[in-house]
């Protein structure tokens, strides 16, 4: 009687263990074209979106844009209204302003910045602009936050 309740307890780890592994590997995936996550502060997520998402089509002056949409989903939950107020004051008019992307070793910063609709205490962001000289492509994009919670971190765009 001892054997078989050893075993059922044997069989009852396993397949729980099996379902964990399941459970963190599809949390594990990405639907984003880059992903930054950092222990403790949260995870940022950078996509790339069309221009047309944030501009109007120009026809007769058309200047080679990249438009990024980049979120920030804050790990921690904060009741402090005067926390709240400076983060949200950060993504809201002042985040844009610390990225920059790498063009054929030039630097070119954000010529527009569009915020997203706060849809979590924890989730901010928008889509970020840039006018990137004709015939080129964006190399790198970084961000330096001078808020000073998520640090310096270097993209590396895939051409």
């Amino acid at each position: 009687m001892k054997r078989i309740i050893v075993y059922i307890v044997i069989l009852m780890s396993f397949f729980s263990c099996m379902d964990k592994k399941k459970i963190t590997t599809a949390s594990n995936e990405s639907n984003h074209y880059l992903e930054i996550r950092e222990r403790g502060i949260g995870m940022i997520s950078l996509d790339k979106v069309p221009n047309t998402l944030v501009m109007r089509k120009d026809k007769d002056n058309n200047p080679n844009f990249f438009s990024y949409l980049v979120n920030f989903h804050d790990s921690s939950v904060t009741t402090d209204k005067k926390k709240l107020l400076d983060t949200g004051k950060y993504y809201q008019h002042d985040m844009y302003k610390d990225w920059v992307v790498l063009v054929n070793g030039d630097s070119v910063r954000p010529v527009f910045y569009q915020p997203s609709i706060k849809k979590t205490i924890q989730a901010d962001g928008g889509v970020i602009v840039f006018e990137i000289p004709s015939g080129s492509e964006p190399d790198t994009l970084i961000y330096m936050d001078s808020y000073g919670t998520w640090g310096t971190h270097q993209l590396f765009l895939n051409k």
